[in-house]
């Protein structure tokens, strides 16, 4: 039988990664961009942690496997990836694990036995989180992992709602003026809990259209010294164990990293973006003033402070 105990467990597992920030913001774009490197496991999907922060604290680990929210490797298909082994070794962590932190650290230890391609001697693991009530979620990463760290991934509000709006299209669907606005009123809400937190020693910042560009290679620098980890070039490509990977979430089938559409209204209908621009200039201003940072409401502005801190770390 599997043992989750914090003492039988491998050392790595005690120092995550958390990615955070809204949808569609980049997150698995720089999940993949550090899938690769020699000293990082990167759990391959989403943790759902803002699920379990629903729960009443002593529930929350019946809650994480009565909603079957941290096994969505079940259904996860790889070459490289061995879903029967994870099926079984999955199944014993609910009876050996101690607590909802003992349980997300078994999960990080049995992804990687399951991986044909994995960092031999990692030295941390990586998961990410989008979206949520960011104040729990934090709370909750935080209060399980003392020495956790967390990288927050930020992007310009109005492109990633649009990412949102030109998926729905692209897959049939409709997106309403209602769904739009909640698109971008959490988007919004994200996006200023996070940069108020981006100063904290825990924390590390990264621009979305600053990893997208072409001199992304210092921002990786110094994100790899802020994990304490050696840079390695891998990490400027998406891979996937081991391999160059398109990113599922792309809109383009391509293994580069490319820089994104630069205006926000392209792709768009005339309603989108008079009601984009409406509800972005009441929200925006109402989130930055609530969070204390009214001044740098402006986007450039906030990305420029964003981008300092990074360099900073």
């Amino acid at each position: 039988m599997l043992s989750t105990h914090e003492n039988s467990l491998p050392f790595w597992t005690a120092r995550p990664v958390l990615i955070y920030g809204p949808h569609k913001s980049g997150s698995t774009l720089l999940q993949r961009l550090l899938d690769g490197h020699s000293s990082i496991w990167c759990y391959p999907m989403e943790l759902k942690l803002k699920f379990m922060t629903l729960a009443p604290p002593a529930s929350r680990l019946d809650a994480a496997v009565a909603n079957q929210k941290f096994c969505q490797l079940q259904g996860f298909a790889h070459e490289k990836w061995d879903g029967e082994k994870f099926m079984n070794l999955q199944k014993d962590l609910y009876e050996t694990c101690i607590g909802l932190g003992g349980y997300i650290q078994g999960m990080a230890w049995v992804s990687w036995q399951c991986a044909a391609v994995a960092p031999r001697q990692p030295q941390m693991w990586l998961a990410k989180e989008v979206g949520g009530r960011t104040g729990p979620v934090l709370n909750a990463w935080r209060h399980l992992f003392y020495d956790g760290k967390v990288v927050f991934i930020l992007r310009h509000p109005l492109h990633v709602v649009r990412s949102i709006v030109l998926l729905r299209l692209r897959t049939g669907k409709s997106m309403s003026l209602h769904r739009t606005y909640r698109a971008l009123n959490d988007t919004l809400r994200v996006t200023w809990d996070c940069a108020s937190r981006a100063s904290e020693p825990w924390a590390f910042p990264v621009v979305y259209e600053k990893l997208t560009s072409p001199d992304k290679q210092d921002l990786m620098q110094h994100l790899c010294d802020f994990l304490g980890v050696e840079f390695e070039p891998v990490v400027l490509g998406p891979t996937l164990f081991g391999e160059k990977a398109v990113v599922g979430t792309s809109s383009k089938q391509t293994t580069e990293v490319f820089e994104p559409e630069k205006d926000w209204k392209t792709g768009l209908g005339m309603m989108h973006i008079l009601w984009m621009s409406l509800v972005y200039w009441v929200l925006n201003n109402y989130y930055s003033f609530k969070v204390g940072k009214w001044k740098m409401r402006d986007y450039t502005a906030l990305s420029a402070e964003l981008n300092r801190l990074a360099g900073e770390k």
